[in-house]
């Protein structure tokens, strides 16, 4: 918009506040009509430099009075110089004078002068012959582009779809007008944008992405691809003052793509575990996240950032039930409209549903499909005879004695033998089944058809991982459900009873096991449980074969403990060491919950069952199944 035409229409910005009319004229009358009278009443005086944009809020503004005679004042022509008179009826307005020209005794600033006229036009279309006018000098002061705001820095590779915005400032501000230019050249007329996204004009969905009250869309064409491109951008006050260009170069390339990087889901407020699994609740909304950036190829890396902006993603899936082995084909049908990266179900059926996703850039660029992740939703089945055991040993690392995989799996298949005679069904598997980085878990998929767990244990540090507590969460989930615990473990003991561990400051330990503290034994005095006789729990004394011999045999097994037990929480044996004298004789150090209030079955051993005698293991083992089953 050129200045001149900027003074044409900017006398009426804003609403003019009030007119004054005169007493109506006498239809009888055989005079001529008269014609109307105008004055400026409020106006800055014409010795005086005001600003460029005189505001009715200000001290000085523009206001006209008109009075007819010999009728009534419909309205008034407003006009600035020799521009084209504006009609209005009311009697004060907001003004932007132009002022572009520098001061030239003061550089610093703009200075022009401008003379307003004001003529009321009658209700008989007379107009006042001499209209009312005042001469100002109006002053201005140049605004400034303070910050090119983008993603890509000065000469980044980029594709077509980038987006930026610019922030300014103007001393004296009266309002913003803005144009985009490359390599010197706009690209824009001026515009009251000040941020902008190129984009594939020819696609109405990428369009429609866009939020055009805010966002000023450019063609991708105006981008010279294989070039180095200089995006210039420039403010104009309503003065017609105009900054200093701000600039930016961006090398433009069409090897880009986007590409998709990751998928996450939360199941209601719970995270699925890493491996996608969760337990089924009920009435339960799943989110699924899609996360993308924008890339292109390089020659000394796979990928090198694009600096582009993803406009949209999409999505497909498929469903199996647990246990089916194949998935149904895919069908370039199944894809979901283009929309945003986060998409919600409501209440999933249980089962396995495997993603298919893709990303779009706002060059209309879309990304190769990536189909790895898969949710599934299992129902807990405790009704079929299962156990699983969870060995975790260490593998013969923890402290001197302490078994490896291949010994702890003879051992409880020795004193799990019986149990197959009675129809259960024994599986295994190793606590580090499932692993992301270092951490190490065990999922809803491998218990949720298990009605016991038995959890061989060594290392605390499975239970009382504050960023990535899994375990606890699964247990908590699991027995929740209505699964049943036989925890066995020594250095485990302490994620259960030390005040500082997750697993007790949660409460995951004094809900669901019932412990309400614990104390450590860490010297060689254990020598095995005397069971309570009340509810006829066997005995059970350690093995000096499996624990070191030679010239300084350790005589009992160490690191073990006795547990305070909670409200409902039953003994089911008591602490026996060698000597008898020591402070832990007679303690707790087998307790089961079997609260009514928190119906959970729970049994923890405060020793390793693998260090006892395998007859007098394999005779509580089965003693503590029958217990742990009963209603």
């Amino acid at each position: 918009m050129s200045s001149r035409k900027l003074l044409k229409i900017v006398p009426l910005l804003l609403v003019l506040v009030a007119f004054w009319g005169c007493e109506p004229e006498d239809p009888g009358s055989p005079l001529a009509n008269l014609a109307p009278e105008t004055r400026i009443v409020v106006a800055p005086l014409d010795s005086v430099e005001h600003d460029h944009y005189v505001s009715p809020s200000s001290m000085f503004h523009v206001q006209w009075f008109g009075h007819d005679q010999d009728g009534l004042v419909e309205g008034f022509w407003v006009w600035v110089d020799r521009g084209d008179p504006v009609w209005t009826t009311k009697g004060d307005s907001v003004i932007a004078f132009e002022s572009k020209t520098i001061d030239p005794n003061d550089p610093e600033r703009m200075l022009e002068t401008h003379t307003i006229y004001v003529a009321a036009q009658d209700n008989l279309g007379r107009s006042d012959p001499s209209p009312a006018s005042r001469t100002i000098k109006a002053i201005n002061y140049q605004p400034q582009i303070d910050k090119f705001v983008a993603d890509f820095p000065d000469l980044a590779v980029v594709g077509t779809g980038i987006s930026f915005e610019v922030e300014w400032s103007d001393p004296d501000e009266s309002g913003a007008l803005f144009r985009v230019m490359i390599d010197g050249f706009p690209i824009t007329d001026w515009v009251e944008y000040s941020e902008f996204q190129f984009y594939d004009t020819s696609n109405d969905n990428i369009l429609a992405s866009i939020d055009t009250i805010k966002v000023l869309p450019l063609d991708v064409s105006f981008l010279n691809v294989g070039d180095t491109n200089t995006i210039g951008v420039e403010v104009m006050d309503l003065g017609g003052s105009i900054s200093d260009r701000k600039e930016r170069r961006v090398i433009v390339t069409d090897n880009v793509y986007p590409r998709l990087t990751a998928f996450s889901a939360v199941y209601g407020t719970a995270d699925f575990f890493p491996d996608g699994s969760i337990f089924y609740r009920d009435n339960r909304t799943t989110i699924l996240t899609m996360e993308a950036a924008t890339e292109c190829s390089s020659e000394t890396s796979e990928y090198e950032d694009y600096f582009g902006d993803i406009q949209a993603y999409r999505y497909r899936f498929v469903y199996r039930l647990i246990g089916e082995t194949t998935w149904p084909e895919w069908s370039d049908d199944d894809w979901y409209d283009w929309g945003a990266p986060s998409v919600e179900f409501d209440n999933l059926d249980p089962g396995e549903y495997k993603f298919n996703a893709q990303c779009r850039d706002f060059a209309g660029a879309v990304s190769d499909t990536l189909s790895i992740y898969t949710l599934s939703i299992v129902i807990p089945d405790l009704e079929q005879m299962n156990i699983l055991i969870v060995d975790e040993t260490k593998d013969g690392n923890g402290r001197p004695g302490s078994p490896d995989d291949e010994q702890c799996d003879n051992f409880y298949d020795y004193i799990t033998s019986p149990l197959l005679a009675d129809g259960w069904s024994i599986s295994t598997i190793d606590y580090a089944s499932h692993a992301i980085g270092d951490v190490n878990y065990v999922s809803p998929l491998d218990v949720y058809n298990k009605r016991i767990i038995i959890w061989h244990a060594d290392d605390r540090s499975q239970f009382e991982l504050k960023e990535d507590p899994n375990n606890l969460i699964l247990l908590g989930q699991y027995l929740d459900s209505g699964g049943k615990l036989i925890l066995s473990g020594w250095d485990v003991l302490s994620a259960f009873t030390e005040e500082d561990s997750p697993s007790f400051s949660s409460g995951f330990a004094n809900n669901y096991l019932r412990i309400a503290s614990g104390k450590k034994n860490a010297l060689k005095e254990f020598v095995g449980m005397t069971g309570n006789a009340d509810i006829g729990s066997p005995d059970v004394a350690y093995d000096p074969a499996k624990i070191p011999g030679g010239s300084r045999p350790w005589l009992g097994v160490p690191s073990t403990w006795i547990l305070t037990p909670e409200h409902r929480t039953e003994a089911v044996g008591y602490w026996n060491g060698n000597p008898d004298t020591t402070i832990f004789e007679g303690g707790v150090c087998c307790l089961r919950n079997f609260s009514p209030i928190y119906p959970y079955r729970t049994m923890v051993l405060g020793f390793p069952l693998y260090f006892m005698y395998e007859n007098q293991a394999r005779e509580f083992l089965l003693w503590a199944v029958n217990e742990i089953e009963a209603p």
